[in-house]
């Protein structure tokens, strides 16, 4: 009779009210746990004390499950287990079916409480520690959250399995735990489990009998080939799918790229839901997104023949080719050409896409709408072809690289990002287009990286991957993970990101990898006025901010997270570090500073050469007369109400004023350090909002950056001219 909505049918009356979110009812001839907000029979017994099993759901986790979207999926789900471990007699601690929803606040809350050493410090009747079951059930981001100083990576549950043993069916979680162990605890760790026993038959989901009846009798390489509407029929959940994948993943770890007629699953990656498609991708290799068929097609092909934007884009980021060709010599966009699929042209020519001459032209001389977006596009980069470099002697940099010096290895070279939202994307793009120009190894020749808010985000992937396309990738791969339902979000969403891109380095441990100095600005606002604290990678002399003092050491993630605060949309950090936007959305200036600070103590003169400051874009604003005289009318009470609301946004412009008077102060400041300085940002002509998410949208504006990166070309030919 559980769970599901009331049966009106039966006699209901609540009897007894819990928290805000349940209550006890008598409920026909017997007892209900409700949740209250959708009338949402929770557990129905005869005798109302076997309702107290469930304690933790209206004790613990009552706010936890207010905050959801659908949170009687997982009540669904963590219920059975609370009442299986109570069948048992277990005592059984609450943060285990937290990790388990994924009730990452309350996590955090119960760590808080307990201190250093919560990893260690409970276990189930299992002998799982919280890291354990994070391991096997929860995001890389619990298992980052959790795993603190005491954790031990070797020890071991009551069956003899460590961590490592423990996310046997979760490809995301081992390449976390290979990356954050030492090489030799790794190699115990898989020791230890190559010498245990082999795990107990899994138990698959219900609805799996039909379809692998179905895989059986087809013959077919696994149960994922089964089509749509028979998967449909069987009521094949996520939750399902989830169980499935990890059982086939510990039989094999490369099962999805399988093939079925030469085709693996991916060919038909378009005819599964959205969930599914982004859980298929956590399990997936680049090699098994690429796969091609007996005709030399692989599955960014059949995107394109029959498949759908959202496709395009989740297959795009991680990791799928746009340029390969079958053998009938097309690429994926030809297909989409022909098919006249103009967003999905418009992402190719985004991605830099290529075309079959024959296709192409065939296509611009009809009158397919296709045809208006390639001409706009060719005409818009034909522009830049064949210009030479020109030097206006009134701007100091381009006097400067006349005669600007050989550079040698311990020369400085600055990159600095500017905040934005995801208008990080466009920045994203303009350094796309900068590379192009200057050469494969323009990021090479940075030495010093430093970015506010999403500018930090980039940073740090930059730093990481040394590539601007896989970063432009996590961008689109992120923003449905971080934008989550409406603003303000609640920030968990965004540090889950982060966690599962970064992990659990500082930016100490990121520079000194790389041989790169990292800087980020934050923004402390618990104070007045606010102050701006720079966080680095490298040691300097600074009495604003020691960033020694804050234990335990902030990691890499929290700084960005902090640094990504934007008022109204993000929570802050520990309640007082914001969006470092809020001081020095445009960090040029303070990362200047930081460049003299160290020649300084190193007693050192004009090392630093270069600094590269990349905007995210400004639109120009009408601005109208502000005139705040006593209103004498109703029509002036208006007026002067809606004058108050235009000064508030002068103030806010002018607080996180990235270009204009602040472009100037950095430009100078470089030039009396005896530096070249370029400043390249594109000027907007549809506004991108710092939580936009629409893909068409996005693209539009990428588009927009590269046809005007083309006014930009004799800077971009200047910079190049003295990186070698």
């Amino acid at each position: 009779m559980w769970p599901g909505p009331v049966d009106k049918t039966l006699y209901f009356a609540v009897d007894k009210k819990l928290s805000p979110s349940f209550a006890i009812a008598k409920y026909g001839d017997g007892f209900a746990l409700v949740y209250i907000p959708t009338n949402y029979i929770v557990y129905f017994h005869k005798n109302v004390s076997y309702i107290d099993d469930l304690e933790y759901l209206w004790k613990e986790y009552d706010d936890c499950l207010q905050e959801l979207t659908n949170p009687m999926n997982v009540v669904n789900d963590i219920v059975p287990m609370m009442l299986r471990e109570k069948e048992i007699q277990s005592e059984c601690a609450p943060v285990f079916f937290a990790i388990i929803a994924g009730f990452t606040k309350y996590i955090k809350d119960q760590k808080e409480k307990a201190g250093m050493g919560f990893s260690m410090s409970k276990v189930n009747r299992r002998g799982d520690t919280p890291v354990h079951v994070a391991a096997q059930y929860g995001s890389a981001g619990l298992v980052q959250l959790l795993w603190d100083e005491c954790f031990d990576p070797l020890v071991r549950n009551n069956d003899g399995h460590t961590i490592l043993q423990a996310a046997r069916s979760r490809p995301d979680i081992v390449k976390y735990i290979n990356s954050h162990v030492k090489s030799e605890v790794c190699d115990q760790m898989i020791l230890l489990a190559q010498n245990q026993p082999k795990p107990d038959e899994p138990t698959y989901p219900k609805s799996f009998e039909t379809i692998l009846e179905y895989t059986i009798k087809n013959n077919l390489p696994h149960c994922l080939f089964t089509p749509a509407d028979i998967l449909n029929k069987a009521q094949f959940s996520f939750r399902d799918l989830e169980t499935v994948l990890r059982i086939l993943y510990v039989q094999d770890s490369k099962f999805l790229g399988r093939l079925h007629n030469s085709k693996n699953v991916f060919h038909s990656f378009d005819t599964f839901p959205v969930q599914h498609q982004k859980l298929l991708l956590s399990y997936a290799t680049e090699e098994m997104i690429n796969t091609r068929d007996s005709e030399g097609q692989s599955p960014m092909h059949y995107i394109a023949k029959k498949g759908n934007l959202a496709s395009f884009i989740l297959l795009w980021s991680h990791g799928a080719d746009v340029n390969i060709q079958d053998k009938k010599t097309l690429y994926p966009m030809d297909y989409a050409l022909q098919r006249d699929d103009v967003d999905i042209v418009k992402a190719f020519l985004a991605f830099d896409g290529k075309a079959n001459e024959l296709v192409l032209n065939s296509v611009m001389k009809s009158r397919k709408k296709s045809a208006e977006t390639l001409q706009k596009h060719f005409k818009a980069l034909e522009e830049g072809k064949g210009q030479s470099l020109k030097h206006d002697n009134k701007n100091p940099t381009h006097r400067r690289c006349q005669k600007f010096p050989d550079l040698s290895k311990n020369d400085g070279i600055v990159l600095s990002i500017d905040g934005g939202g995801m208008k990080g994307i466009l920045a994203l793009q303009l350094l796309k287009e900068i590379e192009k120009v200057v050469g494969n190894k323009f990021l090479g020749w940075f030495n010093h990286i430093g970015g506010t808010s999403t500018g930090s985000m980039i940073t740090l992937g930059l730093v990481k991957y040394g590539n601007i396309d896989h970063v432009i990738r996590q961008y689109f791969r992120m923003k449905d993970d971080i934008f989550i339902g409406s603003r303000p979000y609640s920030g968990e969403g965004l540090e889950n990101a982060l966690l599962n891109e970064f992990g659990r380095d500082t930016l100490k441990q990121l520079g000194e990898k790389k041989n790169i100095r990292i800087s980020i600005p934050v923004a402390r606002v618990d104070i007045s006025p606010p102050q701006l604290y720079m966080f680095r990678s490298y040691d300097v002399n600074d009495t604003t901010f020691d960033q020694s003092s804050l234990k335990p050491a902030w990691g890499a993630a929290k700084v960005v997270r902090a640094s990504s605060a934007a008022p109204s949309f993000f929570p802050p950090v520990d309640g007082k570090f914001m969006d470092g936007g809020l001081i020095a959305n445009n960090p040029a200036v303070d990362i200047l500073t930081d460049c003299q600070r160290l020649e300084f103590e190193r007693n050192e003169r004009n090392s630093t050469k270069i600094i590269v400051s990349i905007g995210t874009g400004a639109m120009e604003k009408k601005i109208e007369n502000i005139d705040l005289m006593k209103p004498t009318t109703m029509g002036g009470i208006v007026n002067t109400f809606n004058q108050i609301m235009h000064l508030k946004d002068v103030f806010i412009e002018q607080l996180t004023a990235a270009d204009g008077v602040t472009v100037e102060r950095a430009r100078w400041m470089a030039e009396a350090m005896g530096m070249a300085f370029f400043r390249f940002t594109p000027s907007l002509e549809l506004p991108v909002a710092i939580d936009e998410k629409d893909d068409c949208a996005l693209l539009d504006a990428m588009l927009a950056v590269k046809y005007e990166s083309m006014t930009m070309r004799n800077d971009m030919l200047m910079l190049a001219s003295i990186l070698k």
